[in-house]
């Protein structure tokens, strides 16, 4: 027996949604707020610019 969806967003874009807040909470944020302050500055000032 198959299960035919007349759209298939119904079930995928919620899915990606979960998905997507998911990630952000497994991630590591120390390591990316430093990397980020990092980009500001280098950014802003030209730190480091070759």
């Amino acid at each position: 027996m198959s299960f035919k969806l007349a759209n298939p967003g119904i079930i995928s874009i919620p899915l990606g949604f979960i998905g997507a807040i998911v990630g952000t909470l497994v991630s590591s944020k120390k390591s990316d707020e430093k990397k980020y302050t990092e980009i500001v500055v280098k950014a802003n000032t030209g730190i480091g610019r070759v």
